[in-house]
């Protein structure tokens, strides 16, 4: 939908993706995909902001991913760890 961009000043793109030089992996799950960038930590504000006003959640912390074996995505969080 494109309000990320303007809401992170351009640090996401118009299809929420951060900037490719912060890719660092992409983890599949039952058809689905799941893309890790490193977010420096002075661009964490602004893709909070991003993150906000985005209307279908297309963006998410680590942290604060579901580890519930219900959701498919339990051995997610030792990503992080």
């Amino acid at each position: 939908m494109g309000e990320g961009e303007p809401a992170s000043q351009g640090v996401i793109d118009e299809i929420y993706l951060p900037p490719w030089d912060t890719w660092f992996a992409l983890l599949s799950l039952e058809g689905s995909s799941l893309l890790l960038a490193w977010i420096p930590q002075v661009f964490e504000p602004m893709v909070e902001d991003a993150r906000l006003v985005g209307a279908t959640e297309p963006l998410a912390w680590l942290d604060d991913l579901p580890t519930d074996p219900l959701y498919g995505v339990e051995g997610w969080a030792g990503i992080a760890d």
